[in-house]
């Protein structure tokens, strides 16, 4: 018996995901958001205001008496109806705001901020970036800020760390707020394969975890590292280098893209083929 209802629980469960996976959200003629499913029906009501653009972890914002709350795939109400603005659960949680002010809650609908923000972006790696009075800092997904909100710029936490602006100059934070570079650079993108490229007078080179410098500053562009490698530019020609910076694949092309299924097009004086990771050209 017990065997059973589970059996019945878990398909009740997959075909109510599936269901809710065919749902979208629709405006009618008298300009009332419902929702309908894949052949058109209503499936809950058209009596919103707004709508989100679609489900995201099984929720989504929807507007009613000039208020946002959250609504289930079912139609159920999760999250009441007591915001003045909304967005999509990400993570976990969901930027909301009041009065002007912007935080997050919980997919139980609890305030793990004080609505205090002028901003509050979206969680990445458990993180996410806030803005006061044109200040940034991060706050984790108890609410706690793990750094000052003291930086002139940031971006999102990428394999750990996160690139910020102070004093008009760039460096690099840990999860635990740490500040493990020296800020001096002019601009610094995400840790990709343990190295991050930076951008100093106008020139790339890269840092790894440490902060050490790896890989010379002479590039006019470093792209993100993936697969090991990264495109770059040089004397007007491109080409890739790897994580230390040898130059596996010649830097004697006029354009290369990135790689796909393991092969890049690249374009040599004014030829058009594709080369492989090793830098044989497979087509001619």
């Amino acid at each position: 018996m017990e065997m059973k209802q589970l059996l019945t629980a878990v398909l009740s469960v997959l075909a109510i995901a599936g269901y809710a996976q065919d749902l979208s959200p629709k405006k009618n003629e008298s300009g009332k958001y419902g929702f309908v499913d894949k052949a058109g029906k209503e499936v809950i009501p058209f009596k919103y205001e707004k709508a989100g653009y679609s489900f995201h972890e099984g929720l989504i914002a929807v507007k009613l008496d000039g208020k946002y709350g959250f609504i289930d795939e079912t139609g159920k109400v999760v999250i009441p109806f007591r915001y003045d603005d909304a967005i999509y659960f990400k993570d976990g949680f969901a930027q909301v705001e009041l009065n002007g002010k912007s935080g997050y809650i919980d997919k139980k609908g609890k305030e793990i901020t004080a609505l205090k923000y002028d901003v509050a972006f979206d969680f990445y790696e458990g993180i996410a970036k806030v803005r006061l009075n044109e200040q940034y800092g991060f706050i984790d997904a108890t609410g706690s800020e793990i750094t000052p909100l003291k930086y002139e710029d940031g971006n999102n936490f990428k394999n750990g760390y996160a690139s910020v602006k102070l004093k008009n100059k760039w460096g690099f934070i840990d999860k635990t707020g740490k500040e493990f570079t020296k800020f001096k650079y002019d601009y610094a993108k995400d840790f990709n394969d343990g190295v991050a490229p930076v951008e100093k007078n106008k020139l790339y080179g890269a840092i790894d975890k440490n902060g050490n410098e790896i890989i010379p500053f002479k590039y006019r562009f470093i792209a993100d590292f993936e697969g090991g490698l990264a495109k770059v530019g040089l004397n007007g020609r491109e080409g890739f280098i790897n994580t230390t910076g040898e130059e596996v694949i010649p830097i004697k092309y006029d354009a290369v893209g990135s790689f796909e299924n393991g092969v890049a097009r690249f374009r040599l004086n004014g030829r058009w083929g594709a080369m492989d990771k090793t830098g044989k050209e497979i087509t001619r």
